[in-house]
């Protein structure tokens, strides 16, 4: 994942957020599913929803790249 600045980096921006759509704010970007996230939206699906497959994907993903960067 790679983190993005909205105000550097919005033509990237266009389709916003996975979850709520919106592209304001600081959001991630995902390689496995070629998509922008804000990472407060990932962990308000995560706990509204422990099970959904996509979130469960991001998270692993969010959690390989924080580690490969340690």
């Amino acid at each position: 994942m790679k983190k993005i600045n909205p105000q550097s980096d919005l033509p990237s921006l266009e389709k916003g957020c996975w979850y709520c759509e919106s592209s304001t704010g600081e959001q991630v970007f995902s390689k496995e599913f070629d998509t922008y996230l804000h990472l407060k939206c990932l962990i308000n699906q995560l706990s509204e929803n422990p099970e959904d497959p996509e979130a469960r994907l991001l998270k692993e993903e969010l959690e390989a790249v924080i580690l490969e960067s340690i």
